[in-house]
């Protein structure tokens, strides 16, 4: 089977500060710290927009097994915790990860037995880039998913 690698771009600018404005597609985004750290506020931080981003591409995962399983996903609601270890971003160690911990609730609104339920999480685990991303460098992912 070959691979299809599908081509993406991300244009950034920052005046030398914290915030960081993005361009992709025909969007835009602000990234930002929060003014205690030297920011203005303005967007998530970047280590907030990443776990935004696993919490997002699991939620999506969840519609697309859904829709190949022939079930019909009301809503998904994710609350995510994470443990940052500091060190790195603060000129104190070397870290590698930082990511220690991702702490994820899944809520799923769906009618759906509990085996689809289970099969479902095992599938979205399989597939999410970015749940991918994060476990293959070294990060615990511990999920609580319940059926609504």
């Amino acid at each position: 089977m070959s691979s299809k690698l599908a081509q993406f771009n991300v244009n950034s600018h920052s005046d030398g500060k914290m915030r960081v404005d993005l361009d992709m597609r025909d969007l835009g985004m602000t990234l930002d710290e929060p003014t205690e750290l030297g920011g203005t506020n303005k967007g998530a931080s970047p280590v907030e927009a990443a776990v935004a981003a696993l919490s997002g591409c699991v939620s999506i995962m969840v519609s697309l097994v859904a829709k190949r399983m022939d079930i019909t996903v009301n809503a998904v609601d994710i609350n995510a915790d994470f443990g940052l270890d500091m060190r790195g971003v603060m000129f104190v160690a070397e870290t590698g990860n930082p990511f220690k911990n991702i702490n994820l609730s899944v809520m799923v609104d769906a009618d759906m037995t509990q085996e689809q339920f289970a099969k479902m999480q095992d599938e979205v685990r399989k597939y999410c880039p970015l749940h991918n991303l994060f476990t293959a460098a070294g990060t615990e992912i511990t999920e609580d998913w319940q059926l609504k």
